[in-house]
């Protein structure tokens, strides 16, 4: 044993966070926070529709990090990772499809 902590360059990369999705998750999160308050307190039309809309971030944020990593891990060439995020993909578009029928 050598004592070598380096890191092969497809480990590093693998590591590599996105950089800017910390930042859409937070705000995602705020503005579902603001459409829920504004739902729940306005009258009306819009509060119906703040209110859906609140429902809709919550249901689009996930499906948008599965997206955002898979098409990561498609770029990093690591297809298995990459293939069963368009695998979830495939079932929740169907989910959505049958439901709407």
């Amino acid at each position: 044993m050598t004592g070598d902590n380096t890191q092969s360059a497809y480990d590093a990369v693998l590591d590599e966070p996105v950089p800017w999705m910390a930042m859409v998750l937070r705000i995602s999160v705020l503005l579902a926070v603001a459409l829920a308050v504004a739902g729940a307190v306005m009258d009306g039309d819009f509060g119906r529709f703040s209110a859906g809309a609140c429902v809709v971030v919550i249901v689009a944020l996930p499906l948008l990090r599965v997206v955002v990593q898979g098409l990561h891990w498609a770029r990093i060439r690591d297809l298995r990772f990459a293939l069963a995020a368009a695998g979830l993909l495939a079932v929740v578009a169907t989910g959505a499809i049958i439901a709407s029928l």
